[in-house]
């Protein structure tokens, strides 16, 4: 899309020029203009603003009293400046020297020097004044509507203050130093209030409390109970790794329920690779649990690198009608290997437990899967309604918090009860954590269906199958109703993006189908497991080519949805989101039963490598706490970045590395200790050999960028032992 000047806006283009001429001189580039600024506000404008109507109407006389100070540092600020004092040199040095270059590239705004800005100290001989950093927002006729108000709507959805949803209308952001006496509100009042008089222009309507630096807020009871628990359990982990390694230097045995916590012994058991030639093995589960974290992780990246003020904005629509935004885009079906991944793991442990006379009693299998799951994301949960207000700072920051942390206030519960896909499902703690609760919703039906399986064998297929058209036939008819499009732009703009994910992204019912897949084919999997099957040659190269045709036409079929001339009928839409994750799921089901007969060749080699294996044991930590390093790398932004898909990658690879060093953590921290504990429960209190851990059987099941350990003590390794 051009944005171009059209000939006949001739009119509406002199106004926004010369509004672009009087913002820069309004905030200029140099102190002479400053003073000239702070003159105005020296004078007039903060009389009429002070006796204006704006105090009758709140009838609030102590917050008036606070407002005056502000006006009384304002007005010392500007009498400092105009005798140099540097430390008002400083603080106005700091502000935003008029609108950002290259507007019309996309690039609306200039948040000045925030570092600088806070640096500011200055002790006069009645108080301290600090500097108080804020990002105030304009808003004024845009000659190009349609598209900037797309670029607007698009992409600076979350932590960018916007005007009102005007097609009329164009924000530009800059940033100001002000007293730290001058309330938020305060400032935005009086900055609209200076526009509006002197230049018949005014402030984009948001919350200026969010766009404003604030001290930090002293400790609360949920601050020193999260630094107590963490404290107790590094401090625990620090002292048996410390035995363990003066044990070892003794060559004595030490006493296994305090080797349970060594991260010495923990270590060598997420880095220690083992192969094992066995059909009650599923190898090639490894490569795909890790190559769709490593994509999930990806999209992620990309996702929240757009959440970044960027220099060109304009590009961005040329880049989501390329191939390349396809990889992205397409990349939440790498969640349906997950929900595969876990059907099949969980059909091949518990067919195990029933050909050997020993089923597991389903309290106490919910119970263990609940114990598997919840400590790590209720750690990180608890992390996030707490200490990570502490962790950083920035013009952002107070958004991102808000977008962040004030979901996890709100349905902490929801989240630790597995239920927020459907009790706040446009409300959810962690937005990416919503997998969790589908997964553990599926998990609880599971034994059910396995049980019928079980008891019928491959009669009971068409009751999958008939499942599995329901699911489809509710995700077509949710999208056809409400015309909900493929395209992200569209259902942006139109404002579905939260009802789209709330009837057809997060609802289990309809995303059960690749699940149910995952059941049958662990069924497959299982009765055929010491059979060996002999197919066609071609058969098997037909099979590869489908599946593999049918994988990138789900990825890159997206590619035509996004482009500006595309006029199909909903229907197609509908059809396109109803069959993409069960026909995603058969094609990789396929993979699956080809490497695991021997038809897989070097794919079957690839997918089976032991480097996948480390990997694989620290996913579900690396999936719970890839998506808050990406926003803290957000919230931390201090100007305007450059999009480029080698940019967009690099921050993939550091996101990527991060996480996983932060996931050693957290693995060393609340998962393999829990597994010991138990293990310890499982023998109760019997003699463990300190080894116990090497001959511990764990099954990690997947989860959309995750593993989640099952215990069981003959469970395939498909996750590594």
């Amino acid at each position: 899309m051009p944005f171009v000047m059209s000939s006949s806006s001739k009119q509406s283009n002199m106004t926004f020029h010369r509004t672009l001429f009087v913002i820069f001189f309004v905030v200029s580039v140099n102190f002479t203009h400053g003073q000239e600024f702070f003159s105005q506000l020296d004078g007039e404008v903060l009389t009429n603003f002070i006796e204006n109507e704006y105090y009758v109407t709140r009838g609030i006389v102590e917050r008036h009293t606070e407002d005056l100070k502000c006006i009384k540092d304002l007005r010392y600020f500007a009498q400092q400046l105009r005798d140099r004092r540097k430390w008002a040199m400083d603080m106005f040095d700091s502000w935003a020297k008029g609108p950002p270059s290259g507007i019309f590239y996309g690039n609306n705004i200039n948040f000045g020097n925030f570092d600088q800005c806070l640096a500011v100290r200055h002790q006069n001989e009645e108080k301290l004044i600090v500097g108080k950093h804020c990002t105030v927002t304009t808003q004024f006729k845009d000659p190009e509507k349609k598209e900037a108000t797309m670029l607007n709507e698009v992409f600076d959805v979350k932590f960018l203050p916007q005007p009102a949803k005007n097609r009329s209308q164009l924000a530009i952001s800059l940033g100001i130093c002000v007293p730290n006496s001058c309330h938020s509100d305060f400032i935005y009042n009086l900055t609209n209030d200076f526009l509006t008089q002197k230049f018949n222009m005014s402030l984009a309507q948001y919350n200026q409390e969010e766009f404003c630096s604030a001290p930090k807020d002293p400790f609360e009871a949920i601050d020193y109970v999260t630094i107590g628990i963490f404290g107790t359990l590094f401090g625990i982990i620090f002292l048996c790794t410390v035995y363990e390694l003066w044990l070892l230097r003794r060559g004595m045995p030490g006493r296994p329920i305090l080797l349970i916590f060594s991260a010495y012994r923990n270590s060598r058991k997420i880095f220690t690779s083992k192969t094992y030639n066995s059909p009650e093995v599923l190898h090639c589960l490894n490569g795909i649990r890790v190559l769709s974290l490593i994509w999930i992780v990806f999209g992620h990246s990309y996702m929240t690198f757009l959440m970044n003020p960027l220099l060109n904005k304009r590009e961005l629509i040329n880049w989501l009608q390329s191939y390349m935004s396809c990889t992205v885009l397409g990349g939440s079906v790498a969640v349906d290997s997950f929900f595969l991944l876990s059907g099949v793991l969980v059909c091949w442990v518990i067919l195990k437990d029933y050909k050997r006379g020993t089923p597991k009693n389903l309290l106490k299998l919910y119970f263990h899967r609940y114990l598997r799951l919840a400590p790590s994301f209720a750690a990180l949960v608890l992390l996030c309604v707490s200490l990570y207000r502490y962790f950083g700072d920035g013009p952002l920051w107070n958004k991102v918090l808000e977008g962040l942390v004030e979901p996890c206030q709100r349905n902490w519960w929801s989240t630790l009860l597995f239920i927020q896909n459907y009790y706040n499902p446009e409300d959810i703690c962690l937005g990416h954590l919503w997998y969790l609760s589908v997964d553990m919703q599926l998990f609880i039906v599971a034994p059910f269906l396995i049980f019928l399986m079980h008891k019928w064998g491959k009669k009971v297929f068409p009751l999958l199958s008939a499942m599995i058209a329901a699911s489809m036939a509710t995700a077509f008819y949710n999208s056809y109703r409400n015309e909900f499009r493929v395209s992200a732009i569209d259902n942006v703009i139109r404002g579905r993006t939260l009802a789209k994910g709330r009837l057809i992204y997060y609802p289990t019912h309809i995303r059960m189908g690749a699940y149910i897949v995952g059941l049958m084919l662990g069924y497959i999997l299982f009765t055929l497991k010491n059979r060996q099957i002999r197919l066609p040659r071609l058969a098997a190269v037909f099979g590869w080519i489908l599946s593999i045709t049918n994988c990138f036409t789900i990825v890159f079929g997206i590619y035509s949805f996004q482009q500006p001339d595309y006029n199909a009928s909903i229907f197609v839409d509908a059809t396109y989101e109803a069959i993409i994750r069960v026909l995603w799921a058969l094609s990789l089901s396929w993979m699956i039963f080809a490497c695991v007969k021997g038809y897989g060749s070097i794919i079957n080699y690839f997918l089976s490598l032991s480097i996948w294996q480390p990997l694989g044991k620290l996913s579900y930590a690396i999936y719970l706490l890839h998506y808050p390093v990406q926003i803290y790398f957000v919230s931390q932004q201090r100007e305007a970045v450059h999009f480029s898909n080698i940019n967009a990658i690099f921050k993939f690879w550091g996101d990527f590395m991060m996480s996983t060093c932060l996931a050693v953590i957290w693995v060393l921290t609340f998962e393999m200790p829990l597994l010991g504990v138990q293990e310890m429960m499982t023998r109760r209190g019997q003699p463990t050999d300190p080894s116990f851990y090497e001959k511990n059987r764990v099954f990690q099941r997947a989860s959309s960028s995750v593993a989640v350990q099952i215990d069981n003590d003959e469970t395939p390794k498909s996750s590594n032992s």
